[in-house]
């Protein structure tokens, strides 16, 4: 064994390799295989066939958006009818989402919701390969690619992804387009991956705000521009009273107030409600929530501040967003936390050109922690102490990149700088 340093010099310089690159490849091919095979036999993509009984819903005139109002009821009626009506079983409602994912989805309605399912899981596989070969590709790093791949291979929350049949495998896919749209300093792509990003799932709409504070003004109209164009194109498969209703009922998504304990959630809303609950009552509990989360917002604005033009620690704050994203909600659910690859390439392979075996000895417990979690958690869901190593990890990362991009001037390679563009 040789010091620290050279280890970790030979590491990288392995990563930069094909025969790294092929191996990842590889190994990922025959776990998601392997997973495909199992959620075939369990055939309980609860996620996605919600998704599938959406997009039939709509094109037969069901109130979708309106069923919303059902759920905060407690009322399943509606939703139990929807499931008989269109022969998909096991669905988890509501559906929350702008029209977009439905319409995503409905190509696949052509086939029986088993079959469909898992067309639906194999793709989600194919695009965590391609995210993580942009995410490494735009990180500027000879071994990123490389790293982007096996590190991958180490995130749970792309198995827990795909044995939902959840969407986010394809808004990591967007949020990649994106960052590597600025990476190359191609505004188009970087618009058009955060309003897809967005109109999957809303809350990355936040980084279309974050284009605008660093005056990527281009990139940030174009973002806006096409989010309306995708809202509007709902109208080509859906009822036209299918924007009206998820606009009146947009409320209804949410549910102020609320404290999700579950281990499944890993934002401070679930921390502080597993360690306190039963200690405070809910309201003081909720408070307690809400608090920490102005603080994150604070401690982010001033780390953004001032308003200018980006500089080559842009990636740094793109993937401290993602981490403020989970952190903040009211709920983030585990498989939400495959949008953090990008902020995990970021500081795994910072601590790499900088030769931090202790950081990197931190970051491989959390993974391994939060792995166990992703697998596991059913066994210790009662314990309020094992249950947020996630979301330990999204603060462990969150806190990192604002380090790293404090003190960049002492990195031994920078990270690729956003190319020029017009403001």
């Amino acid at each position: 064994m040789g010091e620290p340093s050279s280890v970790l010099t030979r590491l990288t310089r392995w990563l930069s390799t094909r025969q790294a690159i092929i191996t990842a490849l590889i190994l990922l091919a025959l776990v998601y295989a392997a997973w495909i095979s199992y959620q075939y036999r369990r055939n309980l993509l609860y996620d996605f066939n919600l998704y599938y009984a959406a997009a039939l819903g709509f094109r037969q005139g069901w109130d979708i958006y309106g069923m919303m109002q059902d759920i905060n009821a407690n009322d399943l009626t509606r939703w139990s009818a929807l499931g008989q009506a269109v022969g998909v079983p096991d669905i988890a409602p509501p559906y929350r989402y702008p029209p977009l994912t439905a319409q995503l989805v409905l190509p696949f309605t052509l086939l029986p919701y088993r079959m469909a399912g898992i067309l639906w899981i194999t793709l989600t596989a194919v695009a965590y390969v391609i995210s993580a070969w942009l995410i490494g590709k735009s990180s500027g790093y000879a071994f990123g690619p490389g790293l982007a791949l096996w590190l991958l291979l180490l995130w749970v929350p792309a198995l827990t992804t795909m044995h939902a049949g959840q969407i986010n495998g394809f808004v990591l896919l967007a949020l990649a387009v994106s960052f590597y749209g600025l990476a190359r300093g191609r505004p188009w792509i970087a618009g058009i991956g955060l309003a897809v990003a967005t109109l999957l799932k809303l809350v990355p709409g936040i980084l279309v705000l974050y284009l605008f504070w660093r005056r990527q003004w281009k990139a940030g109209i174009i973002a806006i521009a096409t989010s309306g164009l995708l809202m509007l194109a709902s109208l080509l498969t859906f009822p036209i009273s299918t924007l009206s209703a998820y606009f009146s009922n947009f409320f209804a998504m949410g549910q102020p107030g609320s404290l999700f304990t579950a281990a499944p959630n890993q934002g401070i809303s679930g921390i502080v409600a597993r360690l306190f609950g039963g200690v405070f009552p809910d309201p003081a509990i909720y408070r307690l929530y809400v608090a920490a989360a102005l603080i994150v917002i604070l401690v982010t604005f001033l780390y953004l501040w001032p308003l200018r033009s980006p500089n080559n620690t842009w990636p740094y704050e793109f993937g401290v967003l993602l981490c403020v994203i989970n952190l903040i909600t009211p709920y983030a659910w585990y498989h939400q936390l495959i949008w953090l690859l990008i902020p995990l390439l970021l500081v795994t392979a910072t601590a790499l050109a900088r030769r931090q075996m202790a950081v990197l000895i931190i970051l491989a417990i959390l993974i391994f922690l939060s792995g166990a979690h992703g697998l596991f958690w059913h066994s210790f869901e009662n314990s309020r102490w094992l249950t947020s190593f996630p979301a330990i990890l999204t603060l462990t990362m969150y806190g990192l990149q604002i380090y790293y991009s404090r003190t960049a001037g002492t990195s031994v390679q920078p990270l690729a700088p956003l190319a020029s563009q017009p403001t």
